[in-house]
C-alpha cells in the first residue's frame, strides 16, 4: 500500500465530509480515484479498516465506509441520545 493511496482515500473522505458525507460506498471511493488500480484501492481500504483509520458502518441492509473519528462522534451522540423507551447504556 502506497503512501500516495492511502493519501488520497483519506482525501476523498475529507472531501466528502465537508459536503456533508460522512459514509461511502467502496465503489464511490474507487471510483473518486481512477488513477488506482480498483482492486488497490480495495486493498488499502481493507488495510485502513484494520489499523483503524476508517470503520465500517451498517444500515442493517447496506455497509459504508467512514472515517474512524466520525464513526466515533456518530457513536457517542446515539449514546447520548437514546432512543425513547431505551434506557442509556
Amino acid at each position: 500500500m502506497s503512501e500516495e493511496m492511502r493519501a488520497a482515500i483519506l482525501e476523498v473522505f475529507q472531501k466528502n465530509l465537508k459536503k456533508g458525507k460522512k459514509k461511502l460506498y467502496i465503489k464511490e471511493v474507487v471510483n473518486e480515484l481512477p488513477q488506482f488500480p480498483r482492486s488497490e484501492v480495495k486493498v488499502c481500504s481493507q488495510k485502513m479498516l484494520d489499523d483503524g483509520i476508517l470503520a465500517y458502518w451498517s444500515s442493517g441492509s447496506t455497509t459504508y465506509l467512514m472515517l474512524k473519528e466520525e464513526f466515533e462522534k456518530y457513536r457517542h451522540e446515539a449514546e447520548d441520545h437514546p432512543e425513547e423507551g431505551e434506557e442509556k447504556a
